[in-house]
Parts: structure tokens; sequence; C-alpha cells
């Protein structure tokens, strides 16, 4: 994701991305065995403004769907698959399956008529249910929100940290905890609850990095999610965008309440780690406290 995977590839018109999706699934999809509801196209294509751009094509591609299929056993085989595609069609590609993507170069659908010859990347992104893919990776069209979905999911992975959050034990001198509980939210696996520590396994010490214990899943459902992280008011539909998010978390009916300070510091903090400004309303929540 982001465009800089494959050598000799352009930005694609908005106004000609659909379009190179659609030729993707019309003319690379029978070629992995797959129909066009074992995929689906993620992020800000065909979603920005008229005349803006976008780095890459993401879609997210089912790997029950690849696994139904004779002779496909494991991951390395899906991934086997697209590579083995990409050669037989002659385009570039880059092997990241160790990040769970195989990028390739595909010919830009030239609706505009101003993108021949070029060729954008297209990230295949194997994942175990898209339809959770398409929630979690949800960016919203420029009439929807000013903000992509970087922000929304900065905010509701705050919020898991947060939420539920339960201190199993702590230090003997200082009192701190040195082992807990908390939720995790994934992009790829949806809802994790684990057991953390930050005591080192060699030392006994306490150590600046924490070590997962423990993790299992608890949802891949995003209505199940949302209402977790927001309450049983709330379904996945309406916590979209990051204005939604900020505002269902600011609202008196909000559950974790008491949590609210810590996950406004933790979101910031999280916007200001990747370089994106801060949304004002979440400036003047911080400025209150």
């Amino acid at each position: 994701m982001g465009g800089h995977a494959v050598a000799n590839v352009s930005r694609v018109n908005q106004e000609n991305a659909l379009a190179t999706y659609h030729d993707v699934v019309k003319r690379f999809f029978p070629l992995l065995k797959i129909k066009p509801t074992d995929a689906e196209v993620l992020g800000s294509v065909g979603k920005k403004t008229p005349g803006a751009t976008s780095g890459d094509i993401d879609i997210a591609v089912s790997a029950p769907a690849f696994l139904r299929q004779k002779g496909i056993l494991s991951y390395n085989d899906i991934a086997d698959t697209i590579v083995a595609a990409a050669k037989r069609s002659g385009l570039e590609y880059k092997d990241m399956r160790s990040i769970g993507i195989v990028s390739i170069a595909w010919p830009i659908a030239n609706v505009d008529g101003k993108q021949a010859g070029q060729k954008v990347q297209t990230d295949f992104m194997i994942v175990p249910d898209t339809q959770y893919s398409k929630w979690a990776y949800y960016s919203p069209n420029y009439l929807e929100s000013t903000y992509s979905g970087y922000y929304r999911n900065k905010l509701l992975m705050a919020i898991a940290k947060h939420a539920g959050f339960k201190v199993l034990d702590t230090h003997k001198e200082t009192g701190e905890p040195i082992k807990w509980e908390r939720n995790v939210l994934s992009l790829d696996k949806g809802l994790d609850r684990g057991v953390q520590t930050n005591i080192s396994a060699k030392t006994g010490k306490v150590t600046k990095s924490t070590t997962m214990l423990s993790r299992e899943n608890i949802s891949k459902d995003p209505d199940a999610i949302i209402a977790t992280l927001f309450g049983p008011g709330f379904k996945a539909k309406n916590i979209l965008t990051w204005e939604q998010a900020f505002r269902a978390l600011m609202s008196n009916s909000f559950p974790h309440k008491k949590e609210r300070d810590a996950i406004l510091k933790e979101t910031a903090q999280a916007l200001n780690d990747i370089n994106v400004p801060i949304p004002p309303e979440l400036e003047a929540a911080l400025k209150k406290k």
C-alpha cells in the first residue's frame, strides 16, 4: 500500500481508477480462478474529488476463496498463485507475502485520455474476511469527511486499547502495572483480547517494551466491535468517518468515560507519529483537560 513497491508506475487519476479496477476483475481474476464477490476494492479509489489521484489500487482478496481451489493448501500457495498469474501476463510485480501483499503494475484504463500507456501499482491483500477488510480499511469520499480513514482507525485503536483495560499484577515497589489484559484492534484480524507484560523474560526487570503473553480473537464482526467500543446504541454504519467516531467518543452515552482523556492523548500521539495534522476538535478537547 502506498504506491512505491513496483517500479515504472504512476498515480491513477480518479476518472480512471474504478475503470482500472474493473479491468483487473475482468482480465486478471479469471487467471486466479476467483469471482468478483471474492474481493473488495479498498481505500480512496473513486472517492476523491474530480482531478485528484490515488497512489495505488488496494484489493482485498479472500483467502478462503483460494483455499477452496484444488492444490491450494496454504497462504504461500495463494501468494504463489498471484505471482504466477502476474508472470504469465508479463506484468512487473513485487512479492511482499511477508506482509500479506503481492503488488503488480497494472495498465491504467485510460478513460480520461490523459494516462495512455501508464500503469498503476495494484496491491493484492490476502485477507481472511473481505467484508471485515472493507469496513476496517474504509476510506470516506470527499463529501463524507475531511479526513482519511487513518484518522478514524487511530481513534478506534486507542479506544480498544483503553476500553476494558484490566491490571493483573503490579510492581511490588512502585505499584506500577507490570501485567495487564487489554483489547487490540487489528485492521487485518478484528478485535482481539490479550495479556501483556513489561517484565523481561530474561532479566525479570521492567523494560520499556511490552510482550504479548497470550492473544485470542473476540470478533471480526464490525457491528460487534463497534458495540464493544461505543456501546450497543452504535453500529458499524454509524462509525465510518473520523467525525462520526469523535462525536460518539465525546457523547454522554460513551461507555468508557473514565478513559476518555487517555484515549484523546493516545489518538493525538498516534496521528503525530504518522505526521498528519491534528483535527481542531481534538486539539480543543485536549486543551480543556
